[in-house]
């Protein structure tokens, strides 16, 4: 890290110095500590590749859950185009305890409802950028937002094969099969819900990380907790608790998991093809048994 950006953020802070402590390079940003004069401490994200509007962004989406969905979330103390500083959470384990309050607070968030389905300003999952949109129905907003974005994304980089495309086109046509009994109003989500997202604290305070936040349907943060794994059962049963999962959530899961792993596909290619592939032929002959 050059000293320039260092001075700037040692300004940004009203610090006289910072020190930059532990700085890994990743391969969409660089985090670090940084240690000011009083051994105050604080979260550095550099932003190494990618959109430079995406760390302001990533700073207001915080503000957003903080200020309207009552989750814990690491205070913003500076951002420009290239770094971001948070407040330092100190890690600790993931515990039962732990996780039950933040299955608590995502229920408690998700009854934050939104006028429209969609959001006010742009996000970022990784470098996929999701633009500001609203639509009036989930269904237009699936459609539009997470499935054909995906599609034209992996058309451009000529990953789209004909097997996909052409599944991805039958699934649109027959949304209704699982989103037509979603009786909710658009909930605010996390956006991004997997187990890295998250942390605790040795006083079991859950934090949550990185959103992608959107009015959306609840259903899609719980399943990609579930997708990708990373948080304790306490989790799930704490949320169940205080605001049970909407019926038919296990039918819906398959289909919300697809622009998740479209999204893989966007970023890393490989594998992930194939794997849409499959996931997509999967909910195509289920749609023909309806």
């Amino acid at each position: 890290m050059s000293a320039a950006l260092s001075e700037r953020i040692a300004e940004a802070l009203y610090l006289r110095s910072a020190r930059i402590e532990g700085l890994r390079g990743g391969a969409l940003s660089s985090t670090a500590k940084i240690v000011g004069p009083s051994n105050e401490c604080y979260f550095l994200k550099c932003l190494t590749k990618g959109d430079p509007r995406q760390l302001p962004a990533e700073a207001r989406a915080l503000g957003l859950l903080s200020e309207t969905g009552g989750m814990r979330v690491p205070r913003v103390h500076a951002v420009d185009a290239e770094f971001l500083v948070l407040e330092w959470i100190e890690p600790a384990p993931a515990t039962g305890i732990g996780a039950r309050r933040l299955g608590e607070e995502l229920a408690r968030m998700h009854q934050c409802e939104g006028p429209r389905w969609g959001q006010a300003h742009d996000t970022w999952c990784g470098l996929t950028r999701h633009p500001a949109a609203w639509h009036s129905t989930l269904e237009g907003w699936f459609r539009e937002e997470r499935l054909e974005r995906m599609r034209g994304l992996l058309r451009e980089q000529g990953r789209l094969t004909s097997a996909l495309a052409s599944n991805l086109d039958t699934i649109s046509d027959h949304l209704g099969h699982w989103l037509s009994g979603v009786d909710e109003k658009p909930a605010l989500c996390h956006g991004d819900l997997w187990g890295g997202n998250w942390l605790n604290t040795d006083a079991n305070l859950p934090h949550v990380i990185d959103p992608a936040p959107v009015y959306g349907i609840r259903d899609a943060d719980l399943s990609m907790a579930e997708l990708f794994g990373g948080f304790p059962s306490e989790f799930l049963e704490a949320y169940e608790v205080h605001f049970p999962r909407s019926p038919g959530y296990r039918m819906r899961q398959a289909l919300l998991d697809l622009p998740v792993l479209l999204n893989h596909a966007v970023l890393f290619g490989g594998g992930y093809i194939s794997q849409c592939e499959r996931a997509a032929g999967s909910l195509v002959k289920e749609a023909g048994r309806k």
